[in-house]
Parts: structure tokens; C-alpha cells; sequence
């Protein structure tokens, strides 16, 4: 796939399941290209169901962003996945949803960097 995302987009991405390995259709929320391999992608998790935790937020659904039902981003779910997986785009968060996404993501890797700032460096939360 060949298509330029823009950061905030919610994809639908092809996952394997845990218990089957049945490929799945899950939304992703998309951060931008991988740099070093363009065939690399940086998302982060969206999942059906809350876990109260720290790094995650409710999505609510609505005719811009495509979901059907509310569902969460997972912050600390944010990595690479091959551009390959990616099935189709869902649509986009608004400019507010967004910019506070994002302020958790930059919140969550300046934490993460300095609880294990050894391994930061090979980490996706490197470009922030």
C-alpha cells in the first residue's frame, strides 16, 4: 500500500489473535512512517474494551473517525507494524481528540525514557 497517511488517522490493520492466530481486522491509530524502513509503520492500539489504565483514552464513535462502537487507544500499546497490514483507512481524529492523543504519547515516552533510558534508544518513542 502506497498511501501517505496523516498522524491521527485510525486504520484498519490485519492482526494475528493471541488465541487462534486467526487473522483479525483491528483499528490502529496511526503516527507516522518509519523513518528507516519504509515499509514500517508507528501505531498505536485501539481495543474494544477499557483497562483503566494510565495511558489509555476513550474514543468515542462519530461519523469522522469511522468507529462504530467507543473504544480506547492504548498508548503503551504504540509500535511498528508492516505498511503491508494495513487493510484500509477508517477515518481521523478530530483536531481536540488528537492533540490530546498526542500529548499522551509524548507524556508516555518521557516517562518510559526515563525509567529505562538504556534502552530508549532503540525504542520507537526515539523520534519524540
Amino acid at each position: 500500500m502506497s498511501q501517505a497517511y496523516k498522524a491521527g488517522t485510525i486504520l484498519q490493520a490485519a492482526f494475528s489473535g493471541r488465541v487462534d492466530g486467526q487473522i483479525k481486522p483491528r483499528p490502529v491509530l496511526y503516527w507516522m512512517n518509519d523513518a528507516n524502513n519504509p515499509s514500517r509503520i508507528l501505531i498505536s492500539g485501539i481495543f474494544g474494551t477499557a483497562t483503566q489504565r494510565k495511558w489509555e483514552y476513550c474514543l468515542h464513535p462519530n461519523s469522522l473517525n469511522g468507529l462504530t462502537k467507543e473504544c480506547y487507544v492504548r498508548i503503551d500499546s504504540t509500535q511498528y507494524i508492516p505498511l503491508s497490514s494495513i487493510l484500509k483507512t477508517r477515518g481521523t481524529l478530530n483536531e481536540i481528540e488528537f492533540n490530546f492523543v498526542k500529548k499522551l504519547l509524548l507524556e508516555y515516552s518521557e516517562e518510559y525514557k526515563s525509567k529505562s533510558p538504556e534502552d530508549f534508544n532503540t525504542d520507537p518513542f526515539d523520534i519524540f
